[in-house]
């Protein structure tokens, strides 16, 4: 087996447990054989109170086909 791996940033307005669906949602709908996500950074994009945006950054870890 051969796996590659992708960077992708999932968004959220609530928290970063939604941020991190996000981005396997998005691998899922355009990747086929997803194995693992895992989570290489947390950050927020602070524009106040209630304009947060929290971010993921996702090593997407998927089987290449043969």
């Amino acid at each position: 087996m051969v796996f590659k791996k992708i960077t992708l940033i999932g968004t959220s307005g609530k928290n970063f447990e939604e941020a991190v669906d996000d981005a396997i949602q998005r691998a899922e709908m355009t990747i086929d054989n997803v194995q693992w996500v895992e989570v290489v950074e947390q950050s927020v994009q602070v524009g106040g109170l209630n304009a947060r945006e929290y971010q993921v950054e996702a090593e997407v870890a998927f089987e290449l086909e043969e």
